[in-house]
């Protein structure tokens, strides 16, 4: 009688363990678009930044910096100047 309640309790446990792992892998397939969005977002801001970075006269960053503006108007909604 003991080891079937031993064996009901584990196996009471692993369809617990299973449930909260299936919950987790799931949860985590869902930010893996999020995720690599971001990424992209984050690639596309690098370049027009590092071109930025990288113009010594003023007068080469005024054009680099009202077209890094106008990338982000759109989806912000506000332009950063």
């Amino acid at each position: 009688m003991l080891m079937l309640t031993v064996a009901a309790f584990a196996l009471d446990q692993m369809k617990r363990q299973a449930a909260i792992t299936y919950v987790i892998v799931d949860d985590q397939s869902l930010r893996v678009p999020l995720a690599e969005e971001l990424q992209r977002d984050a690639q596309g801001a690098a370049l027009p930044l590092l071109q930025l970075l990288a113009t010594q006269e003023r007068e080469q960053r005024i054009p680099l910096c009202k077209q890094k503006d106008m990338r982000t108007m759109p989806r912000t909604g506000r332009c950063l100047n």
